[in-house]
């Protein structure tokens, strides 16, 4: 997605790269890594500027091991020594499965975890872990295990044309063939990853970890679908699309949310 060097926005009004369907809350993106890179974002100081909390997040172009680390090792030194520059706490979100960034099969998404994770850790800061619904819980407990990692964000969206027996992409989209097949195919978001998430919390919850921080999103466009996730073991919510075709829901869900969690924080205190 071509962007402007300056204000860091799309140049194009209606980005080639992103398909949208409104009336269906779907939305399809091929969007890589577009920016200008890690160094150049760091050099205009706005990060350093924040005085909330917030995440950065951060994905390695290379898909071996040997590239992941050279690279990341590059970024953890050049945080590292600007650290002390940041007005807030920051948290790193490492991204290993999202569907733009190239192929990933469920071991090379495991070595790509694990090499991120050695080389941030060296930044000593939270680093949460983006990850796909298509990484099954028990391997995704695995890398929980990672002394580094603090938490999943789940889930990215899923590469169009996968999970065929959940997601019918004819029904969807009139062909099995991607609207975005020129740019790779790009990953679905909305409402049809709600259920897989749900389904992926609870077995995680059950089999694995009741305690592994998480921050769920994927299709959520009402309260009910914030808690639906709430209940079935997230800790935290994120939203996306919602905010892109209903922004006026934004809100309600946030104070759902708050409310979920500090009734449920309330009654953990009192057991």
């Amino acid at each position: 997605m071509p962007i402007d060097s300056r204000t860091l926005r799309p140049k194009e009004w209606k980005p080639t790269c992103i398909k949208a369907y409104p009336r269906r809350h779907l939305t399809l993106n091929a969007v890589g890594l577009s920016g200008p890179g890690f160094p150049a974002l760091l050099d205009r100081g706005e990060w350093q500027q924040r005085t909330q909390p917030f995440l950065i997040s951060v994905a390695a172009e290379s898909e071996d091991p040997a590239g992941i680390t050279a690279e990341l090792d590059e970024l953890s030194e050049t945080l590292l020594a600007q650290k002390h520059g940041f007005r807030a706490p920051f948290v790193l979100v490492l991204n290993v499965t999202c569907p733009n960034l190239g192929t990933h099969s469920q071991a090379k998404v495991m070595v790509q975890a694990y090499a991120g994770l050695e080389s941030l850790e060296a930044v000593r800061v939270p680093i949460l872990l983006n990850l796909s619904v298509l990484v099954t819980p028990a391997a995704a407990a695995g890398i929980a295990d990672h002394g580094a990692c603090y938490g999943f964000c789940l889930t990215n969206t899923i590469p169009f044309g996968r999970l065929p027996e959940r997601i019918d992409w004819e029904g969807l989209f009139g062909s099995v063939t991607s609207p975005l097949h020129a740019f790779g195919g790009g990953g679905l978001s909305g409402p049809p990853l709600l259920p897989l998430v749900e389904e992926w919390l609870k077995d995680f919850r059950a089999n694995h970890s009741e305690t592994f921080p998480i921050i769920a999103g994927g299709g959520v466009f009402s309260v009910e679908d914030a808690l639906r996730l709430l209940r079935a073991g997230a800790d935290a919510i994120s939203l996306g699309t919602v905010a892109m075709y209903h922004p006026f829901r934004v809100q309600p869900i946030i104070q759902a949310v708050n409310q979920f969690c500090l009734v449920r924080d309330r009654r953990e205190q009192n057991t």
